[in-house]
């Protein structure tokens, strides 16, 4: 027999072992300590102690530990750096310097020689040469010290009458600053390297975890092999993590809401990413990634289009995207102030305002006379003998309330909902400089947060229409290329019987989809 077959019986012996050494109850021989046969396991990390960093081209969540139901991000990052001092260097805020000048005294500050001692001769040396010698020198030494003394007190006086001023520099932050920012990510690729990394850096250094924490990055989906290779690698060289995780940001978002499969629509400032998610898998084929001109900038765009011939900036257009007036209409609901909006209006009347029978086509006036009023004071007396007569009463009062209640809310002015209104008003924030007073010293302007409301009609509707400029690529608007990509992604997935719960679960995520009505 072989060495081969002669192990192999010897494996199949020791298995058939192993159940009658189980029944038998007789205790097996532990393998060594160094024995390569049993697999190492990682320690298990708590949830408490992971720190999540989820960087977007403008703002970077990050937080630290997992509670047991999934929150918002903690803390919000602006994804920019400022350049250092030197070169390659990047600080979390602008640094502004400020000059001041400072008198001084002349020479006040100014370092003094040090005076070089010594060594003197014994004593009974010079009495033994020279007895009188020594006398003669302490009487001129006491002659020249005064006249010493009192030109160094002479040059102070001066020097304090007669000071020149300093001129120092002092560094500060500018916190509300956006000059000069490097912002290292665009559409979800990273083009600048060392500002990156400088930024994981800051984010790391503010949440300062414990020493062994570990890390888990969300990744965008534009993001290539090389890309993740590089962020490994720094992870593990700058920050000594013990475990480190990238998890793409489509599944993460699946995780978050506790479905298995979905189609993820993550909107961001100028693009969109459309995934298929089936049982926590990634369809790569037919993965719609960083598609531009489908952001939020693009609204932005659209109504600076619209209201540049009102000398709207684009920050002014900016927020009112931002704001609740802002709304994208459902197909084919008619705009406030046309003709089939009108008709709508006059068709809805007050409750209360008619009433019925023969003269039920006049108005019926809320608090003049009518003739229920008219008829207030007279009372049925027929019903009264017939009947119970506190219970005709309490009818009576009932009915008189009802008829007041329903004359009150016919008063009162009708609150229309945005999409009605033909025109609405939103809160434009603006800092405004500061001038500097007289004798302030010199460094940066000052500015104050200034509110002011900006009435606007209906261009607020118009948000997603598209341009009337078209850039080099082809588009009839952010909702008809969104839609095209998900239909292509949702019938690029293999397995069809997927598909179905792929169109009834859509989640769409991103800052750019905060739109009302998207």
């Amino acid at each position: 027999m072989s060495a081969n077959q002669i192990g192999l019986l010897d494996l199949l012996g020791a298995l058939s072992e192993a159940p009658e050494r189980e029944r038998s109850g007789s205790p097996e021989r532990a393998p060594p300590a160094n024995s390569s046969s049993q697999p190492e396991r990682m320690p298990p990390f708590k949830d408490e102690h992971i720190l999540i960093i989820a960087p977007g081209s403008q703002v970077t969540l990050a937080q630290l530990g997992l509670p047991e139901s999934f929150t918002p991000a903690r803390y919000r990052f602006p994804t920019r750096m400022f350049p250092g001092e030197k070169k390659g260097e990047y600080e979390p805020y602008k640094i502004r310097e400020r000059r001041q000048e400072i008198k001084v005294a002349n020479g006040s500050d100014a370092p003094k020689e040090d005076v070089e001692m010594k060594d003197a001769q014994p004593a009974t040396q010079e009495g033994a040469g020279n007895g009188d010698a020594p006398k003669t020198e302490g009487t001129d030494e006491t002659k020249t010290e005064p006249a010493e003394g009192t030109a160094e007190g002479e040059k102070e006086e001066e020097n304090g009458e007669n000071g020149q001023t300093v001129e120092e520099i002092f560094y500060e932050e500018d916190v509300a600053s956006q000059e000069g920012a490097v912002y290292p990510m665009e559409s979800g690729r990273i083009v600048d390297w060392p500002c990156f990394f400088a930024l994981l850096t800051h984010v790391y250094n503010t949440l300062s975890p414990p020493f062994h924490t570990p890390i888990m990055l969300i990744a965008e989906p534009v993001w290539s092999l090389r890309d993740r290779e590089a962020i490994t690698q720094f992870v593990f060289e700058k920050f000594k993590t013990p475990a480190f995780c990238l998890m793409d940001s489509a599944l993460a978002v699946c995780y978050g809401y506790g479905v298995s499969t979905a189609t993820v629509i993550d909107v961001g400032k100028d693009k969109v990413d459309v995934t298929a998610v089936t049982d926590f898998l990634i369809n790569e084929h037919g993965r719609g990634i960083a598609l531009e001109g489908c952001g939020g900038d693009y609204m932005t765009d659209r109504l600076l289009e619209l209201l540049a011939s009102k000398r709207f900036t684009r920050d002014m257009c900016e927020q009112l995207k931002r704001s609740n007036i802002t709304e994208l209409l459902p197909q084919g609901t008619p705009l406030p102030g046309t003709a089939a909006t009108a008709r709508q209006d006059g068709n809805q009347t007050a409750p209360g305002s008619t009433q019925n029978g023969p003269d039920g086509t006049q108005p019926r006036i809320p608090n003049g006379n009518s003739e229920g009023d008219e008829d207030e004071g007279v009372l049925d007396v027929a019903a009264i003998v017939s009947g119970n007569t506190s219970e005709f009463l309490a009818n009576r009062e009932k009915e008189k309330t009802v008829t007041k209640k329903g004359a009150d809310q016919s008063a009162k002015p009708v609150r229309l909902p945005n999409s009605k209104k033909e025109k609405a008003t939103f809160q434009y924030h603006e800092f405004v400089k500061l001038e500097p007073e007289k004798d302030a010293p010199s460094g940066p302007g000052r500015f104050i947060r200034q509110a002011r409301d900006i009435e606007v009609g209906v261009e607020r509707f118009f948000a997603a229409t598209p341009k009337q400029k078209t850039g080099e690529r082809l588009s009839s608007g952010i909702l008809e290329d969104i839609a095209t990509q998900i239909h292509h992604t949702i019938l690029a997935v293999p397995d069809a019987t997927k598909r179905s719960d792929l169109w009834e679960s859509l989640i769409v995520v991103g800052n750019g989809s905060r739109v009302k009505g998207s």
